[in-house]
Protein backbone atom coordinates (compact mmCIF):
# COMPACT_ATOMS: atom_id res chain seq x y z
CA UNK A 1 0.00 0.00 0.00
CA UNK A 2 1.25 3.79 -0.71
CA UNK A 3 1.44 5.80 1.49
CA UNK A 4 0.09 9.27 0.34
CA UNK A 5 1.88 12.28 2.52
CA UNK A 6 -0.80 14.48 3.67
CA UNK A 7 -0.99 18.41 5.10
CA UNK A 8 -0.35 17.45 8.54
CA UNK A 9 2.92 16.00 8.14
CA UNK A 10 5.66 17.95 10.11
CA UNK A 11 2.67 20.17 11.49
CA UNK A 12 4.03 19.78 14.90
CA UNK A 13 7.61 20.15 14.06
CA UNK A 14 6.53 23.26 12.43
CA UNK A 15 4.25 24.85 15.21
CA UNK A 16 7.13 24.31 17.54
CA UNK A 17 9.73 25.71 15.25
CA UNK A 18 6.76 28.83 15.46
CA UNK A 19 6.49 29.01 18.93
CA UNK A 20 10.21 28.77 19.60
CA UNK A 21 10.60 31.70 17.51
CA UNK A 22 8.31 33.78 18.90
CA UNK A 23 8.91 33.13 21.87
CA UNK A 24 12.85 34.05 21.19
CA UNK A 25 11.85 37.19 19.62
CA UNK A 26 9.94 38.04 22.73
CA UNK A 27 12.71 36.66 25.05
CA UNK A 28 15.15 39.27 22.83
CA UNK A 29 12.50 42.23 22.95
CA UNK A 30 12.73 41.92 26.81
CA UNK A 31 16.14 41.80 27.22
CA UNK A 32 16.94 44.32 25.03
CA UNK A 33 14.21 46.84 27.37
CA UNK A 34 15.52 45.44 30.25
CA UNK A 35 19.05 46.23 29.48
CA UNK A 36 18.27 49.51 28.45
CA UNK A 37 16.87 50.16 31.95
CA UNK A 38 18.89 48.73 33.97
CA UNK A 39 20.57 52.16 35.58
CA UNK A 40 16.99 53.35 36.41
CA UNK A 41 16.08 50.68 38.29
CA UNK A 42 19.31 50.55 40.25
CA UNK A 43 18.67 54.05 41.02
CA UNK A 44 15.21 53.00 41.96
CA UNK A 45 16.80 50.83 44.46
CA UNK A 46 18.60 53.22 45.93
CA UNK A 47 15.87 55.78 46.40
CA UNK A 48 14.24 53.50 47.97
CA UNK A 49 16.92 52.08 50.49
CA UNK A 50 17.12 48.63 49.35
CA UNK A 51 21.08 48.42 49.40
CA UNK A 52 22.74 49.23 52.44
CA UNK A 53 26.82 49.56 52.74
CA UNK A 54 28.66 50.12 55.99
CA UNK A 55 30.90 52.45 54.43
CA UNK A 56 30.33 55.09 57.45
CA UNK A 57 31.21 52.67 60.19
CA UNK A 58 34.43 51.13 58.37
CA UNK A 59 35.42 55.36 58.12
CA UNK A 60 34.86 55.46 61.87
CA UNK A 61 36.91 52.61 62.21
CA UNK A 62 40.01 54.27 59.65
CA UNK A 63 39.63 57.48 62.27
CA UNK A 64 40.39 55.36 64.78
CA UNK A 65 43.35 53.33 63.97
CA UNK A 66 45.15 55.40 61.38
CA UNK A 67 46.99 57.31 64.40
CA UNK A 68 48.71 54.35 65.16
CA UNK A 69 50.53 53.86 61.55
CA UNK A 70 53.08 56.35 59.71
CA UNK A 71 50.90 58.10 56.79
CA UNK A 72 54.66 57.12 54.87
CA UNK A 73 54.24 53.26 55.61
CA UNK A 74 50.91 52.16 53.62
CA UNK A 75 52.96 48.41 52.92
CA UNK A 76 52.49 48.49 56.63
CA UNK A 77 48.78 49.89 57.69
CA UNK A 78 47.04 49.24 54.13
CA UNK A 79 47.03 45.15 54.40
CA UNK A 80 44.85 45.89 57.61
CA UNK A 81 42.70 48.36 56.39
CA UNK A 82 41.97 45.57 53.54
CA UNK A 83 41.24 43.20 55.85
CA UNK A 84 38.90 44.98 57.91
CA UNK A 85 37.04 46.21 54.89
CA UNK A 86 34.08 44.24 53.23
CA UNK A 87 33.94 42.44 50.54
CA UNK A 88 32.19 45.57 48.51
CA UNK A 89 34.53 48.89 49.70
CA UNK A 90 36.94 50.01 47.42
CA UNK A 91 39.50 52.58 49.06
CA UNK A 92 41.64 55.39 47.74
CA UNK A 93 44.44 57.24 49.77
CA UNK A 94 45.70 60.86 48.80
CA UNK A 95 47.92 62.73 50.73
CA UNK A 96 46.01 66.28 52.11
CA UNK A 97 48.56 68.75 51.72
CA UNK A 98 50.24 67.53 48.38
CA UNK A 99 46.58 65.90 46.89
CA UNK A 100 49.62 62.82 46.06
CA UNK A 101 48.11 59.31 45.35
CA UNK A 102 49.31 57.15 48.17
CA UNK A 103 48.02 53.83 48.26
CA UNK A 104 44.57 52.06 47.13
CA UNK A 105 42.40 48.74 47.08
CA UNK A 106 39.87 46.87 45.11
CA UNK A 107 36.75 45.97 46.41
CA UNK A 108 37.20 42.01 47.22
CA UNK A 109 34.16 41.47 45.07
CA UNK A 110 35.55 42.39 41.84
CA UNK A 111 38.32 39.75 42.16
CA UNK A 112 35.84 36.57 42.05
CA UNK A 113 35.72 35.35 39.02
CA UNK A 114 31.70 35.24 38.84
CA UNK A 115 30.59 38.34 40.92
CA UNK A 116 33.50 40.26 39.18
CA UNK A 117 32.65 39.81 35.77
CA UNK A 118 28.81 41.41 36.26
CA UNK A 119 30.53 44.21 37.79
CA UNK A 120 33.26 45.68 35.63
CA UNK A 121 31.02 46.67 32.57
CA UNK A 122 28.47 48.20 34.74
CA UNK A 123 29.10 48.31 38.37
CA UNK A 124 31.67 51.20 38.21
CA UNK A 125 29.93 53.28 36.10
CA UNK A 126 26.65 53.19 38.54
CA UNK A 127 29.04 53.23 42.11
CA UNK A 128 30.62 56.26 40.15
CA UNK A 129 27.88 58.05 38.51
CA UNK A 130 24.74 56.63 41.57
CA UNK A 131 26.31 56.41 45.30
CA UNK A 132 28.42 59.41 46.53
CA UNK A 133 31.42 58.65 47.54
CA UNK A 134 32.70 58.97 51.39
CA UNK A 135 35.43 60.90 51.69
CA UNK A 136 36.66 61.25 55.38
CA UNK A 137 40.31 62.94 56.95
CA UNK A 138 42.66 60.55 58.72
CA UNK A 139 45.18 61.66 60.95
CA UNK A 140 48.69 59.44 60.99
CA UNK A 141 51.82 60.25 63.07
CA UNK A 142 53.75 62.13 61.03
CA UNK A 143 50.62 63.50 58.10
CA UNK A 144 46.74 64.06 57.45
CA UNK A 145 45.18 61.93 54.52
CA UNK A 146 42.25 62.25 52.73
CA UNK A 147 40.82 59.00 51.86
CA UNK A 148 37.67 58.15 49.31
CA UNK A 149 35.08 55.09 50.36
CA UNK A 150 33.56 54.32 47.32
CA UNK A 151 30.69 51.13 47.76
CA UNK A 152 30.55 48.38 44.61
CA UNK A 153 27.09 47.37 46.42
CA UNK A 154 25.34 47.63 43.19
CA UNK A 155 27.10 44.09 42.65
CA UNK A 156 24.47 42.65 44.59
CA UNK A 157 21.40 44.73 42.35
CA UNK A 158 23.40 44.24 39.19
CA UNK A 159 23.92 40.27 39.02
CA UNK A 160 20.71 39.27 40.48
CA UNK A 161 19.27 41.69 37.68
CA UNK A 162 20.91 40.19 35.13
CA UNK A 163 20.77 36.51 36.71
CA UNK A 164 16.17 37.84 36.53
CA UNK A 165 16.41 38.54 32.76
CA UNK A 166 18.03 35.06 32.32
CA UNK A 167 15.71 33.46 34.02
CA UNK A 168 12.49 35.41 32.66
CA UNK A 169 14.00 34.94 29.25
CA UNK A 170 13.89 31.34 29.64
CA UNK A 171 10.59 31.37 31.13
CA UNK A 172 9.67 33.35 27.86
CA UNK A 173 10.89 30.66 25.42
CA UNK A 174 10.35 27.43 27.30
CA UNK A 175 7.17 28.38 28.97
CA UNK A 176 5.32 28.64 26.00
CA UNK A 177 6.64 25.21 24.47
CA UNK A 178 6.17 22.89 27.38
CA UNK A 179 2.80 24.30 27.48
CA UNK A 180 2.02 23.31 23.83
CA UNK A 181 3.78 20.06 24.49
CA UNK A 182 1.80 19.15 27.77
CA UNK A 183 -1.48 20.23 26.49
CA UNK A 184 -0.69 17.87 23.24
CA UNK A 185 0.54 14.97 25.29
CA UNK A 186 -2.54 15.45 27.41
CA UNK A 187 -4.47 14.88 24.32
CA UNK A 188 -2.37 12.08 22.88
CA UNK A 189 -2.83 10.49 26.36
CA UNK A 190 -6.78 11.40 25.85
CA UNK A 191 -6.62 9.88 22.73
CA UNK A 192 -4.38 6.42 24.37
CA UNK A 193 -7.41 6.14 26.12
CA UNK A 194 -9.86 5.92 23.99
CA UNK A 195 -7.76 3.38 21.87
CA UNK A 196 -8.03 1.14 24.98
CA UNK A 197 -11.75 1.69 25.34
CA UNK A 198 -12.05 0.71 21.29
CA UNK A 199 -9.65 -1.87 21.84
CA UNK A 200 -12.04 -3.41 24.50
CA UNK A 201 -14.37 -3.45 22.09
CA UNK A 202 -16.40 -0.44 22.42
CA UNK A 203 -16.75 0.99 18.76
CA UNK A 204 -19.45 3.13 19.64
CA UNK A 205 -17.00 5.63 21.70
CA UNK A 206 -15.38 7.76 19.01
CA UNK A 207 -11.96 8.79 19.25
CA UNK A 208 -11.57 12.63 19.89
CA UNK A 209 -10.35 14.75 17.10
CA UNK A 210 -8.14 18.12 18.35
CA UNK A 211 -6.47 20.60 15.71
CA UNK A 212 -4.24 19.26 12.82
CA UNK A 213 -1.50 17.88 13.03
CA UNK A 214 0.28 14.35 13.90
CA UNK A 215 -1.43 13.61 16.60
CA UNK A 216 -4.69 14.57 15.33
CA UNK A 217 -4.12 12.81 12.24
CA UNK A 218 -3.46 9.71 14.41
CA UNK A 219 -6.72 10.05 15.98
CA UNK A 220 -8.80 10.38 12.89
CA UNK A 221 -6.78 7.28 11.21
CA UNK A 222 -7.89 5.76 14.73
CA UNK A 223 -11.75 6.82 14.52
CA UNK A 224 -11.42 5.83 10.79
CA UNK A 225 -10.46 2.28 12.19
CA UNK A 226 -13.01 1.94 15.26
CA UNK A 227 -15.86 2.98 12.21
CA UNK A 228 -14.27 0.06 9.72
CA UNK A 229 -14.49 -2.42 12.27
CA UNK A 230 -17.70 -1.28 13.75
CA UNK A 231 -18.91 -1.55 9.80
CA UNK A 232 -17.05 -4.83 9.80
CA UNK A 233 -18.36 -6.46 13.07
CA UNK A 234 -22.19 -5.23 12.18
CA UNK A 235 -21.61 -6.71 8.46
CA UNK A 236 -20.73 -10.16 10.04
CA UNK A 237 -23.27 -10.35 12.62
CA UNK A 238 -25.86 -9.41 9.58
CA UNK A 239 -24.30 -11.82 7.77
CA UNK A 240 -24.80 -14.52 10.47
CA UNK A 241 -28.50 -12.87 10.78
CA UNK A 242 -28.81 -13.27 6.83
CA UNK A 243 -27.22 -17.02 7.21
CA UNK A 244 -30.33 -18.02 9.37
CA UNK A 245 -32.55 -16.29 7.66
CA UNK A 246 -30.89 -18.33 4.15
CA UNK A 247 -31.59 -21.40 5.92
CA UNK A 248 -35.33 -20.53 6.63
CA UNK A 249 -35.61 -19.73 3.29
CA UNK A 250 -34.02 -22.23 1.43
CA UNK A 251 -36.73 -24.75 3.32
CA UNK A 252 -39.28 -22.03 2.93
CA UNK A 253 -38.67 -22.20 -1.13
CA UNK A 254 -37.96 -25.87 -1.04
CA UNK A 255 -41.45 -26.84 0.66
CA UNK A 256 -43.02 -24.90 -2.11
CA UNK A 257 -42.72 -27.03 -4.62
CA UNK A 258 -43.37 -30.15 -2.35
CA UNK A 259 -46.54 -28.87 -0.94
CA UNK A 260 -47.71 -28.72 -5.06
CA UNK A 261 -45.92 -31.85 -5.64
CA UNK A 262 -48.04 -33.32 -2.85
CA UNK A 263 -51.48 -31.73 -4.01
CA UNK A 264 -50.84 -33.01 -7.48
CA UNK A 265 -50.29 -36.74 -6.01
CA UNK A 266 -53.22 -36.74 -3.74
CA UNK A 267 -55.47 -35.89 -6.22
CA UNK A 268 -54.27 -38.67 -8.59
CA UNK A 269 -53.94 -40.85 -5.54
CA UNK A 270 -57.75 -40.22 -4.18
CA UNK A 271 -58.61 -40.36 -8.26
CA UNK A 272 -60.32 -36.64 -7.89
CA UNK A 273 -61.48 -34.84 -10.53
CA UNK A 274 -62.16 -35.51 -14.29
CA UNK A 275 -59.78 -38.40 -15.48
CA UNK A 276 -58.62 -37.05 -18.82
CA UNK A 277 -56.54 -34.35 -16.71
CA UNK A 278 -54.79 -36.77 -14.68
CA UNK A 279 -51.89 -36.50 -17.40
CA UNK A 280 -51.77 -32.84 -17.30
CA UNK A 281 -51.72 -33.87 -12.88
CA UNK A 282 -48.54 -36.32 -14.06
CA UNK A 283 -46.91 -33.44 -16.38
CA UNK A 284 -47.44 -30.90 -13.35
CA UNK A 285 -45.51 -33.78 -10.83
CA UNK A 286 -42.90 -34.12 -12.87
CA UNK A 287 -42.15 -30.21 -13.65
CA UNK A 288 -42.42 -29.74 -9.82
CA UNK A 289 -39.57 -32.58 -9.38
CA UNK A 290 -37.43 -30.75 -12.67
CA UNK A 291 -38.41 -27.26 -10.09
CA UNK A 292 -36.65 -28.83 -7.06
CA UNK A 293 -33.83 -30.45 -9.41
CA UNK A 294 -33.18 -26.27 -10.53
CA UNK A 295 -33.44 -25.26 -7.28
CA UNK A 296 -31.14 -27.29 -5.55
CA UNK A 297 -28.49 -26.63 -8.84
CA UNK A 298 -29.27 -23.17 -8.14
CA UNK A 299 -28.58 -23.49 -3.83
CA UNK A 300 -24.68 -22.45 -4.30
CA UNK A 301 -25.92 -19.12 -6.57
CA UNK A 302 -28.95 -18.37 -3.95
CA UNK A 303 -26.34 -18.08 -1.38
CA UNK A 304 -24.28 -15.88 -3.07
CA UNK A 305 -27.14 -13.57 -3.90
CA UNK A 306 -27.89 -13.44 -0.15
CA UNK A 307 -23.92 -12.73 0.57
CA UNK A 308 -23.60 -10.52 -1.99
CA UNK A 309 -26.34 -9.46 -4.24
CA UNK A 310 -24.41 -7.14 -6.46
CA UNK A 311 -22.53 -10.40 -7.85
CA UNK A 312 -26.12 -11.70 -9.09
CA UNK A 313 -26.29 -12.95 -12.35
CA UNK A 314 -28.84 -11.23 -14.62
CA UNK A 315 -29.94 -11.65 -18.63
CA UNK A 316 -32.49 -10.00 -20.45
CA UNK A 317 -36.26 -10.57 -19.52
CA UNK A 318 -38.56 -9.45 -21.19
CA UNK A 319 -42.21 -8.54 -19.09
CA UNK A 320 -44.19 -10.86 -20.97
CA UNK A 321 -42.27 -13.58 -19.27
CA UNK A 322 -43.15 -12.16 -15.81
CA UNK A 323 -46.98 -12.15 -17.15
CA UNK A 324 -46.23 -16.01 -18.13
CA UNK A 325 -44.80 -16.75 -14.35
CA UNK A 326 -48.14 -14.92 -13.06
CA UNK A 327 -50.60 -16.86 -14.59
CA UNK A 328 -48.58 -20.21 -14.23
CA UNK A 329 -48.66 -19.89 -10.51
CA UNK A 330 -52.13 -18.44 -10.58
CA UNK A 331 -53.00 -22.22 -12.00
CA UNK A 332 -51.92 -23.75 -9.03
CA UNK A 333 -53.98 -21.56 -7.00
CA UNK A 334 -57.20 -22.18 -8.69
CA UNK A 335 -56.39 -25.92 -8.46
CA UNK A 336 -56.22 -25.37 -4.47
CA UNK A 337 -59.43 -23.64 -4.62
CA UNK A 338 -58.98 -19.98 -4.76
CA UNK A 339 -60.56 -17.45 -7.22
CA UNK A 340 -58.23 -15.88 -9.22
CA UNK A 341 -58.98 -12.77 -11.46
CA UNK A 342 -55.76 -11.65 -13.95
CA UNK A 343 -56.07 -8.36 -14.58
CA UNK A 344 -53.18 -7.53 -17.26
CA UNK A 345 -54.82 -6.02 -20.29
CA UNK A 346 -52.90 -2.90 -20.34
CA UNK A 347 -50.25 -3.79 -22.57
CA UNK A 348 -47.08 -4.66 -21.80
CA UNK A 349 -44.13 -2.62 -21.98
CA UNK A 350 -41.38 -3.68 -24.68
CA UNK A 351 -38.31 -2.87 -22.69
CA UNK A 352 -36.03 -5.48 -22.08
CA UNK A 353 -35.32 -5.80 -18.80
CA UNK A 354 -32.26 -7.04 -16.80
CA UNK A 355 -33.20 -10.14 -14.38
CA UNK A 356 -32.08 -13.31 -13.05
CA UNK A 357 -35.40 -15.62 -14.12
CA UNK A 358 -35.00 -18.09 -10.92
CA UNK A 359 -34.91 -15.34 -8.55
CA UNK A 360 -38.35 -13.68 -10.74
CA UNK A 361 -39.98 -17.43 -10.81
CA UNK A 362 -38.55 -17.95 -6.62
CA UNK A 363 -40.46 -13.92 -5.72
CA UNK A 364 -44.04 -14.89 -7.54
CA UNK A 365 -43.87 -18.50 -6.01
CA UNK A 366 -43.30 -16.91 -2.37
CA UNK A 367 -46.55 -14.55 -2.63
CA UNK A 368 -48.60 -17.51 -4.27
CA UNK A 369 -47.57 -19.77 -1.64
CA UNK A 370 -48.36 -16.85 1.08
CA UNK A 371 -51.92 -16.54 -0.68
CA UNK A 372 -52.35 -20.36 -0.59
CA UNK A 373 -51.42 -20.65 3.28
CA UNK A 374 -53.14 -17.49 4.54
CA UNK A 375 -55.36 -16.67 1.93
CA UNK A 376 -59.22 -16.89 2.34
CA UNK A 377 -60.50 -19.67 -0.48
CA UNK A 378 -63.78 -17.29 -0.20
CA UNK A 379 -62.56 -14.39 -1.36
CA UNK A 380 -61.45 -13.77 -4.91
CA UNK A 381 -57.53 -13.11 -5.56
CA UNK A 382 -57.35 -10.24 -7.55
CA UNK A 383 -53.48 -9.78 -10.12
CA UNK A 384 -53.37 -6.27 -10.90
CA UNK A 385 -50.70 -4.80 -13.47
CA UNK A 386 -50.74 -0.99 -13.47
CA UNK A 387 -48.17 1.03 -15.65
CA UNK A 388 -46.66 3.73 -14.06
CA UNK A 389 -44.88 6.72 -14.68
CA UNK A 390 -40.78 5.28 -14.51
CA UNK A 391 -42.05 2.01 -13.84
CA UNK A 392 -44.25 -1.04 -13.59
CA UNK A 393 -46.24 -2.53 -10.59
CA UNK A 394 -48.10 -5.42 -10.17
CA UNK A 395 -50.42 -5.73 -7.28
CA UNK A 396 -51.78 -9.03 -5.48
CA UNK A 397 -55.12 -8.21 -3.56
CA UNK A 398 -56.59 -11.57 -1.22
CA UNK A 399 -58.62 -12.07 1.75
CA UNK A 400 -57.36 -13.46 5.14
CA UNK A 401 -58.79 -16.60 6.40
CA UNK A 402 -60.52 -17.02 9.23
CA UNK A 403 -59.19 -20.12 10.23
CA UNK A 404 -55.91 -18.60 10.27
CA UNK A 405 -54.25 -19.08 13.98
CA UNK A 406 -51.12 -17.53 13.64
CA UNK A 407 -48.55 -15.15 11.47
CA UNK A 408 -46.19 -16.74 9.86
CA UNK A 409 -42.32 -16.31 9.86
CA UNK A 410 -42.44 -14.09 6.67
CA UNK A 411 -39.66 -15.44 5.31
CA UNK A 412 -41.16 -16.08 2.05
CA UNK A 413 -42.02 -11.88 2.13
CA UNK A 414 -38.74 -11.32 3.38
CA UNK A 415 -37.10 -13.15 0.69
CA UNK A 416 -39.49 -11.76 -1.91
CA UNK A 417 -38.16 -7.97 -0.40
CA UNK A 418 -34.78 -9.17 -1.10
CA UNK A 419 -35.29 -10.13 -4.67
CA UNK A 420 -36.92 -7.51 -5.49
CA UNK A 421 -34.37 -5.01 -4.52
CA UNK A 422 -31.68 -7.14 -5.96
CA UNK A 423 -33.45 -6.21 -9.66
CA UNK A 424 -33.51 -2.66 -8.29
CA UNK A 425 -37.47 -2.77 -7.29
CA UNK A 426 -39.21 -2.65 -3.88
CA UNK A 427 -41.77 -5.08 -2.36
CA UNK A 428 -44.56 -3.11 0.07
CA UNK A 429 -46.96 -5.00 1.35
CA UNK A 430 -49.92 -4.01 3.97
CA UNK A 431 -52.59 -6.14 6.11
CA UNK A 432 -55.69 -5.66 8.04
CA UNK A 433 -58.27 -8.47 10.00
CA UNK A 434 -59.48 -8.64 6.27
CA UNK A 435 -57.01 -7.86 3.46
CA UNK A 436 -53.81 -8.62 2.63
CA UNK A 437 -52.22 -6.80 -0.05
CA UNK A 438 -48.64 -7.06 -1.78
CA UNK A 439 -47.37 -4.24 -4.48
CA UNK A 440 -44.40 -4.96 -6.54
CA UNK A 441 -42.63 -1.99 -8.14
CA UNK A 442 -40.01 -2.50 -11.12
CA UNK A 443 -38.20 0.16 -12.60
CA UNK A 444 -38.15 0.55 -16.35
Amino acid sequence: MTYKKTHREWKLTRELLVIFLAGLFCALAFTFFMINRRFGAYAWVLEKGLLHDNRQAYGKWLKETAPDYSIKQPEVYMPIFEQKADDYIWLGLYDKQTGQYIESFFAKILESSFWGSWAWSDTDVAAQGMEIPVEIQLEFKDGTAMATLMSYQSVKFFAVYYLLIIFLDSSLVLCPILIFIHRRMKYLGQVRREAAVMGEGDMGHPVTIKGKDEISALASEFNSLRLALKISIENERQAYLDNQELIRALSHDIRTPLTSLNGYLEILKRKKGNPDNYPVYIQKCLEKTKELKDMTDQMFEYALVFENPGETVKEEYHFYRLAKEIKKQSEYLILQGFSVHLDLAEELPETVWMANPFLIQRLIANLCSNILRYGDRQEAVDVIYKKEEKGVSIWFVNGVSKKRQAAGSGVGLKSAEKIAAIHGGTLFYEENQREFRVKIYFPI
